[in-house]
């Protein structure tokens, strides 16, 4: 019966099981016919934290690689370096992900933890993700933009408490160098609070097309001239904008 039944209806009626796994699961073991739709919705979105998660997930990818096709959503959240290898395998395998939250549940700016996978981005694993948090981190050298550049599909960055260790004049041309322009990525939506402000520096560099229509900033004093700089490209395009001050109230301009 299951197999006469067209596989956009299942896929349709298999929309109201998306945040049930364990139904998704067991609808694996009914019929066969089920089992790719049902693997697909179980596996789009995937949350690791603790130790012991990034571990087992590996186990389960080795056991079933093509699982990772199957899985758009990666959300990371960690409080330290013990398990950096696992979760290195785990990117290296997500050849479809569109959307990354990678945060560090350590939340005191000289306790931040570093972005270890320095050979993740450079492999091209980010090539197909469109929306990226990135949060609690602490970047070296040219890993920032390293990362933000291999994103070349990149539409949604939201960069939260970034400490980017890397000091580099006004004249960005070394970066246009050392990252050629093929492709821009065109950012629509950006969040940016509490990072250093070289960040904010890069992000008006040239690398990237800012047409932003959502912008969420936090005013601070270091970063004024680039954050300025934001909000006058985004001012043409510009639907909600939300503006927070250090002492002063938050205001949203819809």
């Amino acid at each position: 019966m299951a197999t006469d039944v067209p596989l956009e209806v299942w896929d349709h009626v298999f929309k109201n099981l998306r945040d049930n796994p364990p139904a998704l699961l067991a609808c694996t073991l009914v019929c066969r016919a089920w089992l790719p739709i049902a693997r697909r919705r179980a596996f789009h979105s995937i949350h690791l934290s603790g130790r012991s998660h990034p571990r087992r997930f590996v186990q389960l990818l080795y056991m079933n690689p093509d699982i990772s096709c199957h899985i758009r959503r990666l959300t990371i959240r960690f409080h330290d370096h013990s398990y950096d290898e696992q979760i290195s395998q785990i990117l290296l395998r997500m050849v479809y992900l569109q959307n990354l939250s990678f945060t560090s549940t350590i939340t005191l700016s000289h306790l931040q933890s570093r972005f270890p996978y320095r050979s993740i981005c450079t492999g091209g694993a980010f090539a197909t993700i469109k929306n990226l948090h990135l949060e609690h981190l602490s970047f070296a050298g040219m890993d920032l933009p390293r990362i933000l550049h291999s994103c070349v599909w990149l539409s949604t960055l939201h960069l939260e408490a970034i400490t980017w260790n890397y000091l580099y004049p006004d004249d960005t041309q070394h970066l246009k160098l050392a990252f050629p322009v093929i492709h821009k990525s065109t950012i629509t939506d950006l969040c940016l609070i509490r990072c250093t402000p070289n960040v904010a520096r890069l992000l008006v560099s040239g690398l990237f097309q800012l047409e932003l229509s959502v912008l969420k900033l936090r005013w601070e004093d270091q970063a004024k001239p680039h954050v300025s700089e934001i909000a006058r490209l985004a001012c043409t395009s510009l639907q909600h904008f939300t503006l927070s001050m250090q002492g002063m109230i938050r205001m949203r301009f819809p």
